[in-house]
This record gives C-alpha cells, structure tokens and sequence, in this order.
C-alpha cells in the first residue's frame, strides 16, 4: 500500500475510482495500478543493479 501512495498518479487514480464506483471502471482501474507497479518495481531494480 505504501508504494501505491508513493505515486501521485497512482494516488490520482485511486481517488477517481472512488468516485466512480462502477465495478467495470474499477477493475479496469486496479488493473491499471498493477501494471504500474510492476513497471515501477522493474524500473527500480534495473536501477539498483546498474549500481
């Protein structure tokens, strides 16, 4: 949970889920988050191993 709050994009995104509590637009919407964390979990672990 701390890594998604870490991303204000992430963070933008949670909020208008909430809003907009339509199941399909939400589970779009974690799907969404997942890819990104995913892509930023890859993206620090490059980084890391380049150092």
């Amino acid at each position: 949970k701390s890594q998604t709050e870490a991303d204000p994009r992430i963070r933008g995104m949670v909020k208008k889920a909430k809003k907009k509590v339509k199941p399909n637009y939400k589970r779009k919407l974690n799907d969404q988050i997942k890819k990104q964390l995913k892509k930023n979990k890859g993206a620090d672990f490059n980084r890391k191993k380049k150092k």
